[in-house]
């Protein structure tokens, strides 16, 4: 069966976001705050659900800019799967967190 060449390219890019996400776990470890605050950024400029528990992860963050951004981020990528751990950071106190 001939898959359309469209759908091909799309699957195609679609794995290489996916595999992009470790990288930018990884860049949450830097000592920069900016670099930290623009990984979750990224993550969800992805657009993969891959993304998802890494970027629910930092909600937990201790800096409220990665949180703010991890939050922003879960909207471009979020799935049903994730909704309950979204409930958790309705106490979180920062406004921008809580959406």
């Amino acid at each position: 069966r001939v898959r359309p060449v469209g759908r091909v390219l799309d699957e195609t890019g679609r794995q290489r976001r996916k595999e992009v996400v470790p990288l930018l776990q990884k860049a949450l470890d830097d000592k920069s705050l900016e670099v930290v605050v623009e990984a979750p950024e990224d993550l969800g400029a992805l657009g993969v659900a891959e993304a998802g528990p890494v970027l629910l992860g930092l909600l937990k963050h201790s800096t409220e800019h990665v949180r703010v951004a991890a939050s922003h981020a879960l909207e471009r990528v979020a799935d049903q799967g994730i909704l309950d751990r979204l409930l958790d950071v309705i106490g979180d106190p920062s406004v921008g967190v809580r959406f």
